[in-house]
């Protein structure tokens, strides 16, 4: 038995149901008149203390990326009290973890020069409308973007980002054949992480951009 109701759906139905029938951009790295790349991708990494919404954030490390490579940088570490004092908590099993890792990434993660969750929250925010980041790129996207959206949202403020516009890394790497190679830097830097992270990608776009234009001829 089907019931029917004349009720409006909520407007977050809405707004999904109208982002679903949104046509798709070209994906198209180049401004067609400059010639010059266009970076609107960003490749972020986050460390935590947690793997769920909610937890403490330790770090932000993002890279504007393209098909060409590599642009801007940025990257912050945050207060731990800081992310108690609007209820981000720490998950024992993870801290743990981090008692594995080595000397380097905890010094990272744990340094006595961090910033406030909330300036550093604001500051990525202006730092992606600057570079006119447009798509967040995770590796993993049930991950970063959904934590730090968690954060933004503990301090008061929204996620610079539309939620139909994060990407999942591991999605394209499979695509494109490629695989992540971390050997530069300190694994579990979110910066470092982050640098390995755009790298790949915009290998897997060149890959992908190359087979399409070879399909292309062939035809």
């Amino acid at each position: 038995m089907t019931t029917t109701t004349n009720e409006a759906p909520a407007p977050e139905a809405q707004q999904r149901r109208a982002d679903d029938k949104r046509p798709q951009e070209p994906l198209d790295w180049r401004d067609a008149e400059l010639g010059l790349a266009v970076m609107s991708d960003v490749m972020v990494d986050i460390e935590t203390l947690g793997t769920k919404p909610g937890v403490a954030i330790l770090s932000i490390g993002a890279v504007m990326f393209g098909m060409d490579g590599l642009g801007e940088r940025f990257y912050a570490p945050i207060q731990l009290i800081s992310c108690a004092d609007v209820g981000l908590v720490i998950d024992p099993a993870t801290v743990e973890w981090w008692m594995r890792q080595s000397d380097e990434a905890r010094a990272a993660a744990f340094p006595e020069n961090a910033h406030p969750l909330w300036r550093v929250l604001v500051d990525f925010a202006n730092w992606l409308t600057l570079h006119g980041a447009k798509y967040p790129w995770c590796h993993g996207a049930g991950f970063d973007a959904p934590l730090l959206e968690a954060a933004y949202k503990a301090c008061g403020l929204v996620a610079p980002w539309k939620f139909h516009n994060v990407r999942d890394t591991r999605t394209l790497y499979d695509l494109a054949g490629v695989k992540v190679d971390r050997r530069a830097g300190t694994h579990h830097h979110a910066l470092d992480d982050a640098i390995a992270q755009a790298e790949t990608a915009a290998r897997a776009l060149r890959t992908i951009h190359v087979n399409k234009v070879m399909g292309e001829v062939l035809l």
